[in-house]
């Protein structure tokens, strides 16, 4: 299976990456020290086998720095999008 750098567009993200996305995300959220946070922790909130994470990850520390990268560009998108939908200028910035 090919690496993930966490800059893929959405859809071409495996439905398994997305889970492992939300998980971290639901850690990060729930105040986890992502730190001590294991990748069987993060596999099992994501409901996948922990070999499954390897299959497209190196370690932790790329999983979770690509879970960012990923939340980072999906959010920015997000606000792209919705300026891009109001009329003028005022009602961009009052957004």
């Amino acid at each position: 299976m090919e690496k993930i750098t966490g800059m893929e567009a959405a859809q071409e993200v495996p439905p398994k990456v997305l889970a492992i996305y939300r998980a971290v995300e639901q850690l990060i959220a729930g105040g986890e020290n992502l730190n001590s946070v294991s990748v069987s922790a993060i596999t099992e909130l994501a409901g996948i086998g922990k070999g499954t994470a390897y299959d497209y990850f190196e370690n932790k520390d790329e999983i979770i720095a690509c879970s960012l990268l990923y939340q980072i560009r999906s959010l920015s998108e997000g606000i792209r999008e919705a300026l891009g939908a109001k009329g003028c200028f005022a009602e961009q910035m009052d957004y």
